[in-house]
């Protein structure tokens, strides 16, 4: 399934959710309590259809009849759904005056779902044929963090480039920025490894400014320049001699490391900055970390770093060490899946990033789950790899809350500073206020 449809799955689970969360407090007198009672019986099947994972992660990749037969099925289900929702936030909002459902209120409310009874009997029923078997799973999740288990195998590089880093900018004599580049394919760690970098303590001790810049909409110095000034103001500068008068006094005095994420060749682009950049400071012992995926030297002649850490892939058994830690915590492994496991992290292609998200995949499930999940890593392209374990993820999210967060969340571009308050207030807009707070106080 694509991440189109698994996001609309999620909504319409989400939707699903806030009507069965209110009409379970309809009270009898209503006059509802048959109809509303069927209405939940109905929109449970919807949901556990929803969350068949067997069918809908694996089937849909596989046979193209059952992708199109779901993607009509999710078409016919949304709306109806929706209608449910919108005739529960009526008797909600008359609710909440305090106020008894009248009885001609009672009957328009009982029309209207009578109605979605029916429409969802037949969906269900086209739901059955496409061999949806309505049983939820339980889905277990990981509770460790990210940079815990991916960095189980790169502690060692960490400390290897902080003291290259503290060791270079206190010998350093020029009044330059001194750089240090990272380079590695993709999904093997590059950003991860500089996050750790940027913020070990002795990083922190020896630099007076921290400044993180993710490059992905920068294509001018101009626009890298602004980007920086916007760390110290919010006020608009439009040349660039403004931009260097504005940096000119923050930079004074003080020791700066910058970090350039996702460094691309491009000669012109980066020997402009660099002019530019060194012409602000003031003090020596000042750094720039770049990483890259170019395996182009041409990037590396124009910045001429003083040491290139090449990040290499981890092995199948630092691998398999990640995935054991974060299915297993400190549990023994099952013997009957050594083997597959073994294979799996085969299949990882050294990529920390995939061993991680395949082991949170993994964990809390049985045997018959694990051999599919090896046939759906079998791939010999990196970014082919990671986008399909990214997808399994997605899919293995155990709420529709979750699921909805995270799709919401990607339309922020990389680097966007999410607003923990703003993004709650956004949930509870869409009548999510339960659902929202027990999701947050659990991620933040």
């Amino acid at each position: 399934m694509e991440l189109e449809e698994a996001a609309a799955a999620a909504s319409i689970n989400v939707a699903i959710e806030n009507v069965i969360n209110f009409v379970t407090k309809i009270p009898d007198t209503s006059g509802l309590h048959k109809d509303v009672q069927t209405l939940i019986s109905r929109l449970e099947t919807v949901k556990a259809f929803l969350c068949d994972e067997e069918a809908i992660s694996f089937l849909c990749d596989e046979e193209a009849i059952f992708i199109d037969g779901f993607k009509q099925w999710l078409k016919k289900l949304g709306p109806v759904v929706f209608d449910a929702d919108n005739v529960v936030d009526g008797l909600k909002y008359y609710l909440s005056k305090g106020t008894k459902i009248t009885i001609i209120r009672a009957k328009v409310a009982e029309r209207r779902i009578n109605e979605i009874n029916e429409k969802l009997e037949s969906i269900n029923n086209e739901g059955k044929n496409l061999r949806l078997k309505g049983s939820a799973p339980n889905q277990p999740q990981a509770n460790s963090s990210l940079s815990d288990h991916v960095f189980i195998e790169r502690d060692g590089d960490v400390l290897e480039l902080a003291d290259r880093l503290i060791t270079n900018t206190t010998n350093q004599r020029k009044r330059e920025f001194n750089i240090l580049a990272i380079q590695g394919e993709g999904g093997t760690g590059k950003t991860m490894l500089a996050s750790k970098l940027f913020n070990h303590e002795c990083i922190k001790t020896r630099f007076d400014l921290r400044i993180w810049v993710d490059l992905d909409d920068i294509y001018e110095p101009d626009d890298l320049l602004t980007k920086i000034l916007t760390t110290f103001t919010s006020d608009e500068v439009e040349s660039r001699q403004d931009i260097l008068k504005r940096l000119q006094p923050a930079f004074t005095g003080k020791t700066c490391l910058l970090v350039l994420d996702d460094v691309w060749d491009d000669d012109a682009m980066w020997e402009d900055f660099l002019d530019s950049i060194n012409g602000v400071i003031s003090t020596v012992g000042n750094a720039i970390i770049i990483t890259t995926s170019d395996t182009n030297t041409d990037v590396f002649k124009i910045m001429k770093p003083f040491y290139v850490h090449p990040l290499k892939g981890l092995t199948v058994e630092e691998c398999w060490s990640i995935i054991k830690t974060i299915t297993f915590g400190n549990q023994s492994v099952p013997s009957d899946l050594e083997n597959i496991g073994t294979m799996i992290a085969q299949r990882c292609m050294g990529l920390p990033l995939v061993a991680y998200l395949a082991g949170g995949i993994l964990h809390g499930k049985s045997q018959e789950h694990w051999l599919p999940m090896a046939e759906k890593m079998h791939s010999q392209d990196e970014w082919e790899l990671i986008g399909e374990i990214l997808r399994l993820s997605f899919l293995n999210l155990s709420t529709s809350s979750e699921k909805m967060c995270f799709a919401y969340c990607s339309i922020f571009p990389k680097g966007y500073k999410i607003v923990k308050q703003e993004i709650i207030e956004v949930w509870m807009a869409e009548g999510m206020e339960e659902m929202t707070w027990s999701l947050w106080e659990r991620r933040f």
